[in-house]
């Protein structure tokens, strides 16, 4: 692949983009398929996760986690990274 073959959506395909289209979604109390903050956080941390940005990825679960202390799947994911730092 050259430099001016390069395609975004070539690298962003997969369960990564699905992940990134939630994470950008605004929320909105008039619309209920919106996702909660905590939620778009977590969805922003999984795809900085999958792109091995885990620093990043760390940021977003800890703040989605400030946001809902319960919120088990950011717990499990946030978990997940720092295992895999300090592997």
């Amino acid at each position: 692949m050259g430099i001016f073959d390069y395609n975004p959506r070539r690298i962003l395909k997969g369960p990564s983009l699905k992940e990134f289209r939630k994470s950008t979604r605004l929320t909105s109390e008039n619309n209920k398929n919106t996702l909660s903050l905590e939620e778009q956080y977590y969805y922003k941390g999984k795809t900085n996760q999958q792109f091995q940005h885990y620093n990043e990825a760390l940021q977003c679960y800890s703040k989605s986690l400030e946001l809902n202390p319960d919120f088990e799947p950011a717990k499990k994911a946030k978990q997940e990274v720092e295992n895999i730092i300090l592997d």
